[in-house]
């Protein structure tokens, strides 16, 4: 049988890798580990973590049926992390990473520097 590899690109089973921290039954183990699971997210279609995972102030703003059109509708085509830090003593961390993604026959490049907060 065939192995269910995480989209994030790890190497790593699915069931081993994002899988616990998208059905929220792991944290994170570091902001890396956060976008790698968001990106799965987006490729698994489970829009709830992606909610969930965003800083609550941001919660407010998120367009569920835009994410989940925008979800379903593109071909993931993997991440690459370019650069992360993390400020453990403030709670803070960045990545920096590329999301490949095709729509209809024009393949795109996302390329953002995340925030992320440790909450709680």
């Amino acid at each position: 049988m065939a192995k269910d590899l995480c989209p994030c690109g790890s190497g790593k089973e699915y069931c081993e890798c994002c899988e616990p921290i998208i059905k929220q039954k792991a944290l994170a183990a570091s902001p890396e580990a956060l976008m790698r699971s968001r990106y799965t997210a987006y490729v698994k279609q489970e829009i709830g973590w992606l909610k969930e995972s965003l800083e609550p102030t941001q919660r407010s703003d998120f367009d569920e049926p835009s994410v989940t059109a925008w979800s379903k509708e593109s071909e993931w085509l993997g991440i690459e992390i370019k650069q992360t830090k993390t400020e453990e003593e403030k709670n803070i961390g960045w990545v920096e990473f590329v999301a490949r993604f095709k729509q209809g026959n024009i393949t795109r490049n996302h390329h953002e520097l995340g925030e992320f907060h440790k909450v709680g």
